[in-house]
């Protein structure tokens, strides 16, 4: 998936009504960029054993497109943080 299509994707998460999209994580290791949609997970309308599926699955990315991606979240006010998490 590009960044236009990530962006599509954001806007379709944006209309959902049965859960509420808060922004986006870009975890960045070495090279390679994983991109993931983040939902707040509190619903009223669940049972307590009953959780709404997330629809994107992650996408990978460059550090290039995750720069064009981030101009895009700008423009259009996305949240979005980026994780640079060193492992052991």
């Amino acid at each position: 998936m590009n960044t236009e299509g990530i962006m599509k994707a954001v806007k379709e998460e944006q209309s959902r009504e049965d859960k509420v999209f808060t922004g986006l994580e870009f975890n960045v290791r070495e090279n390679t960029v994983v991109v993931n949609f983040l939902y707040d997970d509190n619903f009223d309308n669940l049972g307590e054993d009953q959780y709404v599926p997330h629809a994107v699955d992650p996408v990978f990315l460059n550090e290039d497109e995750m720069d064009n991606l981030i101009l895009k979240l700008n423009e259009k006010n996305v949240r979005y943080h980026i994780r640079q998490d060193e492992f052991l």
